[in-house]
């Protein structure tokens, strides 16, 4: 699509870069990247995603809208996946997705191969160009193994921000982490699963083990969003 007379005006007042996006199509549903190009960028802290809009102009991605999550997910951990390899091409499978279940820690679904899968060729060509990739032995067996998508199961669902999917009960789930009189406190988390800080914790006795800072005042420091239960609620946990 050619762009209108005033593209350049409005290429002006682009932004560099956006945050809890989405996108639609003519019809207002949601759809994968409808833009003309896109890239990412391996070589920073954290793995940068751009997209070229139609004035020709590179806007960088962020945290995509709640909605846009399904849709976007698979790139997201594809991307991620790359990043990590690349900085630790002799790590193992273990290590590689327990660091994309925490990076990812917010979706009801915890990162699996079937991501992957889904942008095998994609892994392929992100090997040929970087050298580091092509160091990297759990890329180079799954490719080669070319893996089909699996059928995912309950363990596959993981702790997210919404205190609904954390707990179903209470009473049944949550303890005090600074429970001493608890010989089982080492197998949990240390540090809050939303912000990565530590401080006065409650721990999820399910299957993530992870803590969480459980009123907005025990994660003020951190600026951590915490569950949002009141005392009265974790005082509950407590027993």
């Amino acid at each position: 699509m050619a762009p209108s007379d005033d593209s350049d005006d409005e290429s002006e007042h682009l932004p560099d870069f956006v945050t809890n996006y989405h996108f639609i199509d003519d019809e207002d549903v949601p759809v994968s990247f409808h833009v003309i190009a896109w890239k990412f960028d391996l070589s920073n802290v954290d793995p940068v995603i751009s997209v070229l809009s139609k004035e020709k102009h590179w806007v960088r991605l962020q945290k995509p809208r709640k909605s846009f999550e399904d849709i976007i997910r698979s790139i997201l951990i594809t991307v991620q996946c790359l990043h990590y390899v690349k900085r630790n091409p002799e790590t193992s499978s273990k290590s590689l997705w327990d660091h994309l279940s925490k990076v990812f820690s917010s979706y009801e679904v915890r990162p699996s191969q079937n991501d992957l899968v889904d942008h095998m060729p994609l892994v392929s060509e992100a090997i040929k160009w970087d050298d580091a990739l092509a160091k990297s032995k759990y890329l180079v067996n799954f490719l080669k193994e070319k893996p089909m998508k699996r059928k995912l199961y309950d363990e596959d669902i993981q702790a997210t921000e919404k205190p609904g999917f954390i707990v179903d009960d209470l009473e049944d789930y949550l303890i005090d982490v600074e429970d001493e009189s608890n010989d089982d406190d080492n197998l949990f988390d240390s540090v809050c699963a939303f912000c990565d800080n530590g401080g006065n914790l409650l721990c999820c006795e399910g299957r993530c083990l992870r803590s969480f800072h459980a009123t907005e005042e025990s994660g003020e420091e951190s600026m951590c969003e915490s569950l949002g239960f009141t005392q009265d609620e974790v005082d509950v946990c407590s027993y």
